[in-house]
């Protein structure tokens, strides 16, 4: 009779060595590959390839702008940029795809040329250059929202005795 393990035990051995060994390696594989590459920011690179933004119009005289989500996914956290400084922008919270909506900006910005982007979560638009060229005479003149207005050339501004602001009268 010889001594030593049977065929069946020598097996049955190896066969748990197999299976420990490939779920030692499944464990230390899954935590490597989750630390490499993060599924957040993986998700969040992914979203902002199917993401645009574009601004369809901006109407400088009702300060309005609207914009468009062009892209696959939603958009939101909006932020309106004039002349590259972030301002005021009453917007939506979220925009769908291929919807449009119209926000509204200081009257701050109401006379001369500004360049305007936006700014949301997944993407941005381009800069768009947008204004009335030369001098418009506005309706009122003087302090105007914590603004002092001033009128065109060739016009005065006429204020009430008493009042902040006025309306620009030809001289």
């Amino acid at each position: 009779m010889k001594k030593g393990i049977s065929n069946i035990v020598a097996i049955i051995l190896l066969l748990l060595m197999g299976i420990a060994l490939i779920a030692s390696l499944y464990v230390w594989s899954t935590s490597v590959m989750f630390d490499v590459y993060p599924e957040e920011q993986y998700n969040k690179t992914y979203l902002r390839q199917r993401a645009c933004l574009s601004i369809e119009e901006i109407d400088i005289l009702e300060t309005e702008i609207t914009l468009r989500n062009c892209g696959y996914v939603p958009l939101s956290e909006f932020q309106l940029y004039v002349d590259m400084l972030p301002v005021d922008f009453n917007f939506k919270d979220k925009l769908d795809p291929s919807e449009s909506a119209t926000g509204t900006f200081s009257e701050k910005y109401r006379f001369g040329t500004h360049k305007f982007y936006v700014t949301a979560d997944l993407s941005e638009s381009e800069i768009i250059t947008a204004g009335i060229e030369g001098c418009i005479n506005p309706l009122s003149c003087g302090l105007v929202e914590g603004e002092i207005i001033p009128c065109c050339p060739g016009y005065t501004c006429f204020i009430q005795p008493g009042e902040e602001s006025g309306i620009c009268i030809p001289e």
